[in-house]
């Protein structure tokens, strides 16, 4: 993995989800450590190798039976909080339900 210095709109990135939970703020923040924690927009891929992999986007205590959204591959969830940074991505959390997933991000902050 490249880390990335500056600013950017949008911040994209590829990361590694595993079968332990894990805060998109800290995935994306290894990329980017400039990355402001707060967003306007995220967008979470999984991606199109996973297989059969599935990919559990919720809070800290996400698992296969309590997330907010639950992606197989190619499928992507958005979350919008339109002009301002409401969204924490420290309060995103991932979990692959098997081995490792390669997850696409899309982050917009203001």
């Amino acid at each position: 993995m490249t880390v990335v210095a500056g600013y950017h709109v949008p911040f994209m990135a590829s990361v590694t989800a595993t079968t332990a939970p894990q805060a998109i703020g800290t995935l994306i923040s290894a990329v980017y450590p400039s990355i402001p924690l707060r967003a306007m927009y995220i967008q979470i891929q999984l991606d199109t190798t996973a297989g059969g992999t599935s990919l559990y986007i919720g809070n800290a205590n996400v698992s296969a039976t309590n997330c907010g959204a639950n992606l197989s591959a190619n499928q992507a969830n958005q979350q919008y909080a339109f002009d301002r940074n409401l969204i924490v991505l420290n309060d995103l959390w991932i979990l692959a339900s098997t081995g490792t997933a390669q997850v696409n991000l899309i982050v917009v902050v203001g």
